[in-house]
């Protein structure tokens, strides 16, 4: 709501992704586990991404929470990263239910859906997780996409604005891990 009325708060910094994902991973592990799904996570240590930790966060955290929603018991989510002309583009893996028609369609959409009808899926279930990724990787200057075979599995992609090899400062997040 804060990110339509322009009141976000934005503060991007240079991040080293590999520790921000394994910080993600970690907290969606006992979800995870509850289910038998394995999570792997294939980032480069090297690469780092300028944005916004706590939106960062949100949008690592509504992308795996949803994998391992739509995943059955003993499946993979994977979560990957590569720079690809000066972004990273960073996936999220599973091999879980897909995405229903009607979710698809309002994903498509450039406005946000949530002003519309279709906010609330039949089953009273929102969509707001993606709605607030989307927005947040707009922010950032980056974007979501994609790819849904029903009963097979779901990928979706974001960029954010990022470099490989170590360059810029890396922050040291509030683990303490450093970079």
């Amino acid at each position: 709501y804060r990110s339509q009325n322009g009141r976000v708060v934005f503060h991007p910094v240079v991040w080293n992704l590999k520790q921000v994902v394994r910080q993600s991973v970690a907290l969606a592990g006992t979800r995870a586990a509850m289910k038998q799904i394995q999570l792997t996570e294939l980032v480069d240590e090297l690469l780092t991404v300028n944005a916004d930790k706590e939106m960062l966060d949100l949008i690592l955290r509504n992308l795996l929470s949803n994998a391992i929603k739509f995943t059955g018991l003993g499946g993979r989510i994977e979560i990957g990263a590569s720079l690809e002309e000066g972004l990273v583009k960073v996936y999220v893996r599973d091999n879980g239910s897909g995405i229903d028609e009607e979710t698809s369609r309002l994903l498509r959409q450039e406005e946000l859906f949530f002003k519309g009808p279709g906010f609330v899926s039949e089953g009273g279930e929102m969509r707001f997780g993606l709605v607030l990724t989307r927005e947040f990787l707009r922010i950032h200057g980056g974007s979501l996409q994609f790819d849904s075979i029903p009963g097979k599995g779901t990928t979706f992609i974001f960029t954010l604005p990022g470099s490989a090899g170590g360059t810029g400062t890396v922050k040291n997040d509030e683990t303490g891990l450093g970079a």
